[in-house]
């Protein structure tokens, strides 16, 4: 007897040319399929958009048929088991925990293996698995991609996507949305002070459009773009602004009551970093429609010119100021 074992993700909304292959090469060449679902801490990310339940579904109908059709032949293909592992962080107690489902499995089907293999593509478990059951490649069909198959899915807004005016497809985007865990969006505001030759210390403010009110100019941490909320907040500074300057102090942080946000359960985090002015005349860019400085003290007797979300931040940044 010879059981074959399948590590994998299977992050799509079907099984590919890659998926498929490797489970019928697999379960031509042993007597029992086991495969153990890859089961992530995170939920509803671009990379993990699909929970456990619904993997092992759409590889368990797969296999279905092809399994009732085998029955009566001479050499009929044994339907895979489809359980979870899960992420730890760690590659040798993953290891030890994919060992340990192997033997429960055994245990549970009290069968007499001679042979146990753990199957993979050159990218898959098996090149860092150092567990005791012996590994084998088995050729990747190219321009198979997993994550090309969720970007494809992403453009229904530019591309049609077969099946996105059935109720299922929005039932489907409705649970994906519920599933999700509870969110802090991350953003940074750059509170940019400098002093005037007349030795008058002024915060740089700016406004956005369809609004009378002015504000600290700032936004969203970019995973891409920004190391640190720092980052974040020197990098909008200069895009909205034209302005750089340094980082004196941080300041703390604060939910924001932001308008696209009061009926969610998600909302918005916001860091806010002391800075000192170092070049730059202040320029209305990206969605900012006009930036100035303006005295402290005029702030302070007009705090009502502060947009209502900033304006206990604003106080906070001028009482606590390194200045």
């Amino acid at each position: 007897m010879k059981l074959g074992v399948i590590v994998g993700r299977f992050q799509t909304s079907k099984l590919t040319e890659g998926h498929k292959k490797l489970i019928e090469t697999v379960s031509k060449s042993c007597d029992a399929v086991l495969i153990c679902v890859g089961v992530s801490t995170v939920r509803n990310t671009r990379n993990e958009p699909l929970p456990f339940f619904i993997r092992k579904y759409m590889i368990e109908k797969h296999y279905h048929l092809r399994y009732i059709d085998t029955l009566f032949t001479k050499n009929p293909r044994p339907m895979p088991r489809v359980i979870p592992i899960n992420d730890l962080g760690n590659v040798d107690a993953w290891n030890k925990q994919l060992d340990k489902i192997i033997d429960d499995h055994i245990e549970m089907v009290k069968q007499n293996f001679k042979s146990v293999i753990i199957y993979g593509s050159r990218d898959s478990v098996v090149s860092y698995y150092n567990g005791k059951y012996k590994t084998k490649l088995i050729p990747e069909i190219p321009n198979v991609s997993a994550a090309q198959l969720r970007d494809s899915i992403s453009m229904i807004e530019h591309h049609r996507v077969d099946g996105a005016e059935t109720e299922e497809f929005r039932m489907g985007m409705i649970y994906a949305s519920q599933w999700r865990y509870p969110t802090g969006f991350p953003t940074a505001d750059a509170a940019c002070f400098r002093v005037t030759k007349g030795a008058r210390m002024e915060l740089l403010l700016c406004r956005k459009p369809n609004r009378t009110t002015w504000q600290l100019p700032g936004g969203f941490f970019d995973p891409i773009l920004d190391k640190s909320l720092e980052n974040t907040a020197l990098r909008e500074l200069l895009e909205e602004c034209n302005v750089s300057a340094d980082i004196v102090q941080y300041h703390g942080s604060y939910v924001v009551d932001d308008f696209r946000y009061r009926k969610e359960t998600d909302q918005i985090v916001t860091s806010v970093f002391e800075c000192r002015w170092i070049e730059g005349e202040p320029e209305a860019k990206d969605d900012i429609e006009e930036v100035k400085w303006f005295i402290i003290k005029d702030i302070l007797e007009d705090l009502d010119m502060i947009f209502p979300a900033h304006k206990q931040i604003v106080i906070n940044v001028i009482q606590n100021g390194n200045f």
